[in-house]
């Protein structure tokens, strides 16, 4: 926020002030808070908005992984919506949490979609 004033001396010293506090690099954004049983909207994108799923194939493998990811760790898949490019998950998290959840649903996809396709 940026204050004006008549008086350019006060007005350079609030500047300068200002200019001091402002961070020199931008932060990461904060880590998700994540408890066993916390309710969580996730959206999965394709690098650079390439395709995530391109047959059906890939959209049966994409929903098993899911599937099996989610016993494995205890996650219950509440809501899924799967495009081309990207995907929106509503889950409750687990005893594994969140992020051991993601990886081992993402991991084994993008391995097994990357043998197909590349």
């Amino acid at each position: 926020m940026y204050l004006i004033f008549e008086n350019s001396t006060l007005k350079g010293e609030l500047l300068l002030q200002a200019q001091e506090k402002q961070p020199t690099h931008i932060m990461p954004r904060g880590a998700r808070l994540d408890a066993p049983g916390t309710l969580h909207h996730v959206m999965v994108r394709g690098i650079e908005g390439n395709q995530i799923v391109t047959d059906d194939d890939d959209r049966h493998l994409f929903v098993s992984r899911l599937s099996i990811a989610a016993a494995a760790t205890g996650t219950k898949i509440y809501a899924w919506a799967l495009m081309t490019n990207h995907a929106h998950l509503l889950l409750k998290s687990g005893e594994a949490g969140l992020s051991i959840f993601m990886r081992k649903f993402l991991t084994s996809y993008a391995v097994l979609y990357n043998r197909r396709h590349f």
